[in-house]
């Protein structure tokens, strides 16, 4: 007999022997057991009453008893004697050595053994308290056992358990020969869930194989066997419903019920035997079970679920209130607390496939043999012991593996799958053609709303068919592990897959070909409109809808585009590109303060978005924020958006003039002049610098006007530098939005100035600075929108002679330009003479306008169109420019005409 063995028959004969006595002490004390608490509960549950001989129902009640409620009655029959202390003594004993969980042990001969058990036996059978008790043949067993004379209790006592509370379980489980292995951490967390009474339906979830019947089972027996388990229930029912069980000769029926008829038949006969009733049926035991706190344990439930789906609610209906049920199933359970049951880790499923080799008697396989066979099981434990089991009967490693991934992967998600719903089953085929697709993906790809989809999500979520991960993007989801390969063979829905490709091609061919036109027209990633990598296709369809409303003179198209835009943020989690269209339609809609908010959520989603913070930032100088504004231009301009290439960008001339405006509002004025020092040299930004260095000289002369800190001609001074500046670039570049205001402002300061008296005139070339400004640039400055009685107080005083007052209309073309000479030669070209009548309020530099012709016919002007994408005099035109243009024949439904070349007139 090996050591384990001996041990195990040396505590059989302790712990036999100290039951038996206990038994013998409370009969020889002829006390009246049947009337204290534990006496009548062991009654009741036999169904018997007292009988006239006391020594006869105290020797049923014996019989009867389990072997925590043998020691109560013996610390009951002691009270109030000399000997309660030691009865009691034994009862903390028993606690403390885990004598009740030993009692069961000794009943496990497949089971492992600790030594420790042993130790614990002595410590009880050699503790005072026994022989203060009189219970000698305690000692005299322990004495016999060190002896070595060894004499193995009644067969019937070693085979039995002693459960502390009236139970079905089976006493030998599939996984009696290892044990249960790696699921401490399940284990006391279903414990957890057993003690608390606010869970009064608990399931645990996972496929076929991964251990749910094992787990349960382990820790309820292991429960009944324990003094704590009268304190929480009075009996566990146990059913299995499980039709068929996998093993290396493949599928075996099993004989269960089948129907919920069965199922309540089964419960009468269990609870019958369990408490020695006849109850004919079904109700009448649950009518004797109405003050009785059941545990009840139905095994393999979706079997029920899956061909009688609504049958079960109807059974918990009739279930006494005491009642807790506890359920394993590969669908999760309307109402229950779902416990979903993972894989082993790779430590557990290497320690099984060790003790499962040992067991079957087999020889010890290499490490790396073992992590192979663990990683292609995907430690899963009735995969591991399958292939040991086809390994054992003799195929080689490479056979075994591949037949127990078949027969598992079917066994496992069989039944699962049919219990799906048509929309987690037509996820489930999405998740087979597409990678990682979040939920706004799958909502665009099946045609199906958001809360059809999260429904469905949410179902298959509670079980091992798919996987979740949080990404940058958000949450994005995948097949589970095995799944793929049953689904290749058994397709859920072929049409449905097949769609699913279609849709897949035309997408990708979208994405490309919208990614492909974006780059061959160089939009920067400054652009509201710039298409981030991993747009999703109806994302981008969208976007153009959004860029042709908000291009569109009236904003009516923008209201609906908005809800759109909405559902898509809803279905796909949001993203910095569908925030940001969100924005440009909330701004062509005429609100701010909801476009900025959208565009903050944009930066949250995407921290890198650089046009987000562009928009962010005009709007921010919009509101006079000018801190904000400078922050965000900083952050940009240090990421090294603001470099310029001769083919620059608006948006990057539109970074620049919002920067420096900023900080010209802020009269940090050596910041620009340090900026702009070399504005002439400073190619495609020359005119964006040279506009900021005028307001910024125009600015230090009213700061230092204003602090009386301007000494005589200092004033003039900087004005004659602005000047100077604005004249440079008008005769550069002509007529810009951004120098029209400087230059509106300019004169208005000039006018103001010469009005004070104190301040004196200036000098003769500053004086004739300004003349010159006035000769040459009357048209631009009128346009520009000067006030009348500023130029004509200008003129006065210095000299000038002006035209009779007139209307803009009647304005010379710029000085320089042979404006007739350039129209006749345009119009016998084709094109058509119009004038802009409107720029976009939102942008600084907008990427389209609207001019009319004489007819009062409107037309779109892209900046794409225009003079060879020549971004710097585009970046000029104002209301009033005069353009030549072609166009389109019609309109194509839109009110305006679009223009397919654009050329400047001034």
């Amino acid at each position: 007999m090996n050591g384990d063995g001996q041990l195990r028959i040396q505590c059989a004969m302790v712990i036999y022997e100290f039951e038996r006595s206990l038994g013998r002490y409370i009969l020889e004390s002829n006390t009246n057991i049947a009337s204290v608490p534990v006496g009548r509960e062991i009654l009741n549950r036999i169904g018997r009453s007292i009988v006239g001989d006391l020594q006869e129902t105290c020797s049923i009640i014996i019989e009867n008893s389990y072997f925590a409620e043998v020691l109560q009655l013996a610390v009951e029959v002691a009270e109030g004697s000399s000997e309660s202390a030691h009865a009691k003594r034994l009862m903390a004993l028993c606690n403390a050595l885990e004598v009740f969980d030993i009692r069961n042990a000794v009943s496990h001969p497949n089971r492992p053994f600790p030594h420790c058990y042993w130790y614990r036996c002595c410590a009880l059978a050699s503790d005072p308290a026994i022989d203060s008790l009189h219970l000698y043949d305690v000692s005299a067993a322990l004495a016999s056992a060190i002896a070595g004379d060894l004499k193995e209790p009644p067969e019937e006592w070693l085979n039995q358990p002693r459960w502390c509370v009236p139970t079905n379980l089976p006493t030998e489980f599939e996984h009696s020969s290892t044990g249960l292995i790696g699921r401490n951490r399940d284990v006391a967390r279903f414990q957890k869930e057993l003690r608390n009474a606010r869970s009064p339906l608990v399931s645990i979830v996972a496929r076929g194989g991964i251990g749910k019947t094992s787990l349960v089972l382990q820790v309820l027996a292991d429960f009944c066997v324990s003094p704590e388990a009268p304190q929480l229930t009075d009996g566990v029912l146990f059913i299995s419903l499980k039709q068929e069980k996998l093993t290396e000769r493949g599928i075996e029926t099993l004989n269960a019920p089948q129907t919920i008829a069965g199922v309540r038949d089964h419960l009468t006969a269990s609870l019958n035997a369990m408490f020695g009733w006849d109850w004919p049926d079904f109700s009448a035991a649950l009518r004797a079970c109405d003050d009785r706190r059941i545990w009840l344990f139905v095994d393999n439930l979706e079997t029920l679920l899956r061909d009688e789906p609504l049958v079960f609610d109807g059974l918990m209906d009739e279930l006494p209130q005491n009642w807790k049920v506890i359920v394993t199933s590969r669908v999760p359970l309307d109402g229950a607390k779902n416990i979903p049951l993972p894989s082993l880790d790779d430590g557990g499923a290497m320690a099984l496939a060790r003790a499962y080799l040992a067991a079957k008697g087999a020889a010890a396989l290499d490490a790396v043999t073992l992590q192979r066979i663990i990683d292609t099981c995907h430690s899963n434990p009735l995969a591991i012991r399958l292939t040991v089991d086809y390994y054992v009967a003799g195929r080689d490693i490479n056979e075994s593996l591949e037949s127990s991934q078949v027969d598992v992967t079917e066994f496992s998600f069989s039944n699962l799958l049919e219990t799906l719903s048509p929309a987690a089953n037509e996820v489930l085929e999405a998740l087979f053609v597409l990678e990682q697709p979040s939920r706004g993906r799958l909502c665009e790809a099946l045609n199906l709303d958001v809360d059809t989809i999260s429904a469905a999500i949410a179902s298959l979520g509670k079980t091992s068919l798919i996987t979740r991960e949080t990404t940058d993007a958000g949450e994005v989801y995948a097949l589970g592990t095995s799944i793929r390969e049953l689904l290749r063979v058994q397709p859920r829905n072929l049409k449905v897959r097949a769609s699913l490709l279609d849709w897949q091609r035309k997408s990708e061919a979208a994405v490309a070909s919208a990614l492909k036109l974006q780059a061959e027209r160089g939009l920067s990633p400054l652009d509201p409109f710039f298409i981030p990598e991993g747009t999703p296709a109806s994302t981008i369809a969208l976007s153009r809808q959004v860029a042709g409303a908000c291009a569109a003179e009236s904003p009516l198209a923008c209201a609906p585009l908005l809800t759109r835009v909405r559902q898509q943020i809803d279905n796909q989690g949001g993203s910095a590109f569908l925030y940001r269209l969100q924005a440009k339609l909330l701004l062509r809609l005429n609100d701010p303060r909801d476009a900025e908010s959208a565009l903050r959520f944009a930066i949250q989603q995407d921290s890198a978005d650089p046009a987000a913070k562009l928009m962010l930032a005009a709007l921010a100088m919009r509101a006079n924020n000018h801190e904000e504004a400078e922050t965000l231009c900083q952050v940009l301009i240090d990421a090294g958006w603001g470099n310029a290439s001769e083919d620059v960008e608006h948006a990057v001339l539109r970074l620049w003039s919002i920067y420096l405006s900023a900080l010209n509002f802020q009269e940090k004025l050596g910041t620009v002049y340090s900026l702009t020092q070399d504005w002439k040299v400073s190619g495609p930004l020359m005119a964006t610098h040279g506009a900021a260095r005028v307001s910024a000289y125009r600015r230090q002369a009213d700061l230092e006007f204003r602090r009386g800190v301007a000494g005589h001609g200092r004033v003039w001074k900087l004005i004659g530098h602005g000047i100077d500046a604005a004249a440079f670039l008008l005769k550069r570049y002509g007529m810009s939005r951004t120098l029209a205001h400087e230059l509106r402002k300019l004169c208005g300061d000039i006018a103001f100035y010469l009005r004070k008296p104190d301040l004196g005139k200036p000098s003769d070339p500053q004086a004739d600075s300004i003349r010159r400004l006035i000769d040459d640039y009357l048209p631009e400055l009128q346009r520009a929108g000067a006030d009348e009685s500023d130029l004509r107080l200008v003129a006065a005083t210095l000299g000038i002679a002006l035209p009779p007052k007139i209307g803009i209309a009647e304005i010379a073309p710029a000085v320089g330009e042979s404006l007739q000479g350039a129209t006749e030669t345009l119009g016998a070209e084709g094109y058509t003479l119009v004038c802009v009548s409107n720029v976009p309020a939102a942008d600084g530099f907008p990427s389209y306008v609207f001019a009319k012709d004489d007819d009062g016919q409107s037309y779109f002007l892209h900046s794409s169109a225009f003079e060879n994408r020549n971004t710097h005099r585009w970046t000029h035109i104002g209301a009033g420019t005069r353009l030549a243009i072609k166009h389109e024949a019609d309109t194509n439904g839109r009110r305006s005409r679009r223009a397919t070349a654009i050329m400047y007139l001034g």
